[in-house]
Order: structure tokens, then sequence, then C-alpha cells
């Protein structure tokens, strides 16, 4: 360590020129994200007479996230809506750095997904500055699972995230799930019911399909003991030979917005290559019906997943099982033909969702 390094280590270990160097990093901190976050937004809002914003996109690991951001891009260029996106990374600093204002006046599109509630309280606490700090915004947060808990703790959190929610003229709230519904519809106006949006999107390969994939959560929205765990693998180890895969929809690095698309194709890809998918995932589940791959589907702690199973029930290659036990008798039962994904019906709520933002868009800017 050289002279001023140490000179350093020693100044920061007193309390008042601590508290003087974090302040001074922290407005350093303030200007980069000025310069290049907060100044991009303005220079596109001046551009724009209709500015759109579509925010909270993922760049971290989770390809169900992504798949819902892509997904909604394409929804986007269909309705030939022209936005600028906003990364969960870019609106963390905005919001570390109190410029979560910088959307104010403009259409906002919140990414949907498992955001709301609860369970993911730093992604709620988020949702809750873009409300309070973009008043004369319109804002249409897009098909979400909403989760509380039943402590003290979560019932004056949820009282929180009410009265903030209700207190925007021009919210528009869509969710994913009928659960999800009837709970928004209880706390929240403007509520509405839409599929989750990679259920809008196909995906088909020439892949010849061999194996199982192995699909588990291991977060706090796991519900599924080790025991049960195992039990899984050695079903699936006796079915197919022990030719089995796991592979998350959550990988081990993070995505750049720049290489969303080539890894949804990878992912999806070894999904096409699977004789079946058993999964507590919730995109585990939609990925494998989007790409007509057998799927034995168990709980997990949000509703989100028995709700968007309502959505595709009609798909017999999708099964959802509540003993684990039950897995080898309910594959044996499965067609072991090609199965095609049929979302005729879904896109029908895909096109309300098209119709609703067109009007908001025109309404909101008086087109």
């Amino acid at each position: 360590m050289n002279i001023v390094r140490r000179i350093k280590s020693l100044l920061i270990k007193i309390p008042v020129i601590k508290n003087i160097y974090s302040r001074l990093a922290w407005y350093k901190g303030r200007l980069f994200c000025y310069r290049n976050i907060y100044t991009d937004i303005m220079n596109y809002k001046k551009t724009q007479s209709n500015p759109v914003f579509l925010i909270f996109t993922p760049e971290h690991h989770n390809l169900g996230d992504h798949a819902i951001a892509y997904a909604e891009k394409k929804m986007l260029d269909e309705l030939n809506l022209p936005f600028f996106e906003v990364t969960n990374k870019q609106l963390e600093m905005l919001d570390y750095f109190k410029l979560m204002s910088a959307f104010n006046g403009a259409m906002i599109l919140v990414t949907g997904g498992g955001n709301l509630g609860s369970l993911w309280t730093w992604i709620e606490n988020i949702n809750r500055e873009i409300i309070k700090n973009n008043l004369d915004s319109l804002i249409v947060i897009l098909p979400n699972t909403i989760y509380y808990g039943k402590s003290d703790d979560d019932i004056r959190y949820l009282e929180e995230s009410k009265q903030i929610y209700n207190s925007h003229k021009n919210l528009y709230i869509y969710a994913r799930e009928k659960a999800s519904y009837e709970y928004m519809k209880g706390i929240y106006n403007n509520v509405k019911l839409i599929p989750d949006m990679v259920l809008s999107l196909k995906y088909s390969s020439n892949a010849s399909r061999n194996g199982c994939i192995l699909c588990l959560r291991d977060d706090r929205e796991a519900v599924m003991s080790n025991e049960n765990k195992n039990k899984i693998k050695n079903i699936a180890d006796r079915l197919f030979d022990k030719s089995v895969l796991y592979s998350d929809t959550v990988i081990d690095y993070p995505v750049a917005v720049c290489n969303r698309r080539s890894e949804l194709i990878k992912k999806l890809y070894i999904f096409t290559s699977s004789q079946l998918v058993i999964t507590d995932r919730l995109h585990g589940m939609i990925f494998a019906a989007i790409t007509g791959t057998n799927c034995i589907v168990l709980d997990s702690k949000s509703p989100k997943l028995r709700g968007c199973y309502e959505w595709i029930k009609h798909l017999d290659y999708i099964r959802f099982v509540d003993d684990v036990s039950n897995i080898e008798s309910v594959y044996r039962s499965m067609t072991k033909s090609e199965n095609k994904y049929d979302n005729s019906e879904l896109l029908k709520h895909f096109e309300e969702l098209k119709t609703d933002i067109l009007e908001h868009y025109n309404s909101f800017y008086k087109l």
C-alpha cells in the first residue's frame, strides 16, 4: 500500500472525515448518473413530442424476466410506438441519486413479472418511487403478480403501497392471473386481467428430443424440500436412463439488453431438445408451453404458477401435480408425439392490451 492510500485509509476512520468522504462519493455518483442516464432521458423527451418509456427491464440473470421484456418490446413494435428503454440497473441509479422524476409528464410502461408486494420489497420500493415522483405521467404496470404475507409488517407495508398507488390519478395496473387480479381489485384502482406477456410468443426448432430437464428454483419463492428434489432426480434418472439436465431459467451470469434475444434462443433451444421438463418455475412452465415440450409443474410460494397455469390448462402436455410421487405415472400418460402450442385464445387478450395502450397513449397525448 502506497503512502497516499495509507493516509486515506487512516483518515476515513475519523467519523467526520468519513462522513465528508461518503457525501462527496454520493455527489460524484449522482453527477455520473445525471450525465449518463438522466440527460439521455431528458434529451429523448425533448426530441419526442409524445415520449414513451419502457422501464425496469432486466439486465440480470433471470431469463423469464428477459422473455417478458422481449415480448413487451415486440408488442410496442407491432403498435409502431417508438419507446426508450430504461433497465433495472439504470432505474436503481436514478432512485438512489434522487433523479426518479426524470420521466415526469411522459407515458411510462413498467415491465411485467412477479414484482408487486412484499416478496421482493426492493422492487416494490422502486415502483413506489416511480409513482410518487411522476404524478404528471401516465403509468401502466404491465401484467404482474402481487403477493403480500400475513404478518403485521406485511400489512403495514400493504397499507403504505395502497396509499401511494391510489394517490396517482393516471395509473393502470394489469394482473397476469386471477388470484392477483382479485387481490388488486380490492386495493387498487383501474385493474385488468391479461396473461403473462411471454405467452404471446412462439418458438420451434428442428432439434431432436432427448432426456429430461429439471428446472427447479432455489430462492425465497421455493417451497420444495431437498428430500423431494432428490426424489424428483431419482424418478427422472429412472425414466430417462440418467439423461437428465439441470437447466434453470435463472442463469449464472447477467444478460445485457443487446444479448437478450440470443440468450433466450439458447435457452428455448434446450427446452425444444428435451422430452420432458419438470419445474416449479413459472417461466420453466411457460418456456415448455411455447416450445411444445411435455412439462410437469410443481407449486411454489407465489400464486403465479397455479394462476398462470389456468391460461394454458387446455394444453394437454402441461400437467400440474401436487405430489412428486405422481410424476412417473403422469409422464407415462402423456402423449409422446409432437405438441403444438395453441395460443389463439390468449392472443385475444393481448390484442385487448394493445388496444388499451393505444387508447391510453392517444388520450394522454390528446391525439
